[in-house]
């Protein structure tokens, strides 16, 4: 019982010195969960429903924008009229935010939103710290153990005043609102959540000591992530040899692979930097460990050109190489700088997502005008525009260029305003497509009159394969790589992703080719008949004998193709590929 009530003083202490520290925040989170609340019991097309939803976001900005201006006030000892003045620019801010909110509530806006949000969320971190005050890092990381503590209360209180209401229900017979749980979530989530966390943040002159650093952290990332970072390195480069010896390109999984692998590594380092006095083999790690992962890093740049090169910029792969360019100049800062770097880090980062998000060079704005170019490149290229860019109607087009025209039309009118894309006229739609380009565009998923789809699947599981005469079998696909599959130590089997041909190395030289491609439309117009080959190997002699099971094919022709392969166009195929020595 003593316990208890010793757990009661200590969350009634933290609301107290909540409450009395950040009033302007808890007002602002207050208002956000009435307005939460009143929207949650609203018809979902009630007219009034798109002001409350602004009014929501505006709030949600607001929060760590007081948040920030408290830590600030208390940091250079504001007085109450300049504290006062700083609120009232806050809510003016939080005014015209709410006024460019559009009507229309897109995906990427939403998104740019909770950008905002976290660039404010992160830099009131920053504010005690800013700007030549070590333990940043450690003040971070004793915050998230008390958001956790936060999360595990709310979610008790949660979870026991549910059952309460359950089991008044129940055995009352009574039936509340449907949403009172909701409601109850959403109460305690933003009046005891962010009241008991706010009465977390130390002292704006008190150092999170770093005794207090958590046992728990200390051992996940000295004693289990570094040491998996570490081995992980040692594949890379291991990776990086063999790619050397073989003189091919990095394939595009390794892309996803390094930027995990250093996103991690940075973060790491990022917390156990202030560890190097304390712990004697980390510096030396760092000084070793940040040097090596610059290859890592050139391949993952490397790589995510070569997508680039190939499809153009996309947003998922301006974030990559924006999140690639923050964690080189993270590892640069760590490498060189001395002294704390937690700062100069954090505040990179609140630079890179406003860039990425924000402005000319945002990855919305990228992307439009890289992609705009490539549909501008296509009109010239097949013919369908001018030297005076005037438009010029080509029904007669090849199908595959007209579905890759409406494919690069698609994606830029699924993302963004007609009025962007400069290469198409102000008022483009589909209805006009046939008068300006001479055909009628592909949907995306190419659900065209003009095309016919055509499937192939073998639904009988229990379907015996014949594999007699096959020393090796292996399934294979058309979106996924091969990456150089020993056989018998005389051949090495590779296939690029997204690439029809399988090839048969050896000793660095291709001596056959198979494209699965044209054998899936080969079996599809005539599936009696497995495709078999038969090739001479070097050295001692022999044959090596191929044989393919097709399990699945997708694809389109044209309605008025013949049912000939080379009118096929195939979209997926999954085959099983067995391979025999003789």
């Amino acid at each position: 019982m003593k316990r208890l009530s010793q757990y009661f003083v200590f969350a009634g202490n933290k609301l107290k010195r909540s409450v009395e520290r950040f009033p302007e925040t808890l007002f602002v989170t207050l208002l956000l969960v009435i307005m939460i609340i009143v929207r949650t019991h609203m018809d979902y097309d009630n007219p009034n429903g798109l002001y409350i939803e602004k009014i929501m976001m505006a709030l949600a900005i607001l929060m760590p924008i007081t948040t920030g201006l408290k830590l600030a006030t208390e940091k250079w000892r504001l007085n109450l009229i300049r504290r006062l003045v700083l609120n009232a620019v806050a809510v003016v801010l939080a005014g015209i935010y709410y006024m460019i909110i559009p009507d229309s509530l897109n995906e990427y806006f939403m998104i740019r939103c909770m950008a905002l949000f976290a660039m404010l969320f992160i830099g009131f971190f920053v504010v005690p710290y800013f700007y030549n005050r070590k333990g940043l890092a450690q003040y971070i990381l004793y915050l998230y153990g008390r958001f956790f503590l936060t999360a595990l209360y709310a979610g008790v209180i949660f979870g026991g005043i549910s059952m309460m209401i359950f089991t008044i229900e129940s055995l009352f017979n009574l039936n509340f609102n449907e949403n009172i749980y909701f409601d109850l979530f959403i109460i305690l989530a933003g009046v005891f959540g962010v009241t008991f966390f706010l009465g977390s943040f130390p002292e704006i002159d008190e150092d999170v000591e770093l005794s207090s650093y958590s046992k728990i952290f200390k051992t996940l990332f000295l004693y289990i992530v570094l040491p998996i970072v570490s081995v992980y390195t040692v594949i890379l480069y291991a990776y990086f040899v063999k790619i050397l010896i073989e003189f091919e390109l990095p394939q595009g999984l390794i892309g996803n692979l390094v930027l995990w692998y250093a996103t991690v590594s940075v973060l790491t380092l990022f917390f156990v930097r202030d560890l190097k006095d304390e712990v004697p083999w980390l510096e030396r790690f760092m000084n070793i460990y940040i040097p090596l992962m610059i290859v890592p890093i050139v391949m993952l740049f490397i790589a995510i050109g070569i997508r680039i090169d190939g499809y153009g910029i996309t947003m998922p792969r301006y974030f990559v190489v924006s999140l690639a360019f923050f964690l080189a100049f993270a590892l640069a800062i760590m490498r060189v700088k001395k002294t704390d770097t937690s700062v100069p880090v954090i505040l990179m980062l609140i630079a890179f997502i406003g860039i990425s998000f924000f402005g000319v060079f945002s990855g919305y704005s990228v992307t439009l005008t890289d992609q705009n170019a490539r549909l501008e490149t296509m009109f010239i290229e097949y013919g369908l525009k001018d030297a005076n860019g005037n438009f010029i109607a080509r029904p007669e087009l090849d199908e595959m260029k007209k579905v890759e025209v409406s494919d690069q039309i698609q994606f830029l009118t699924r993302n963004y305003e007609i009025e962007e894309i400069k290469a198409l006229p102000k008022d483009f739609d589909q209805d006009k497509a046939v008068s300006i380009l001479g055909f009628e565009l592909y949907s995306y998923w190419r659900g065209n009159n003009n095309l016919t789809y055509f499937n192939y699947y073998n639904k009988d599981e229990s379907t015996l394969i014949d594999v007699s005469g096959a020393d090796y079998m292996m399934l294979s696909s058309s979106y996924n790589a091969i990456d150089n599959v020993d056989i018998d130590g005389r051949l090495v089997l590779s296939k690029d992703q997204d690439q029809p041909e399988l090839k048969f190395i050896s000793d660095g030289k291709v001596i056959a080719e198979i494209n699965l491609e044209d054998n899936a439309k080969t079996f599809y117009l005539n599936q009696n008949e497995l495709p078999s080959y038969e090739f001479g190997l070097p050295g001692a002699g022999g044959k090596l004998v191929v044989s393919l099971n097709f399990k699945s094919i997708s694809g389109h022709r044209g309605q008025d193709s013949n049912d000939d392969a080379n009118d096929l166009t195939i979209d997926m195929y999954e085959v099983w590929i067995m391979m025999g020595i003789k």
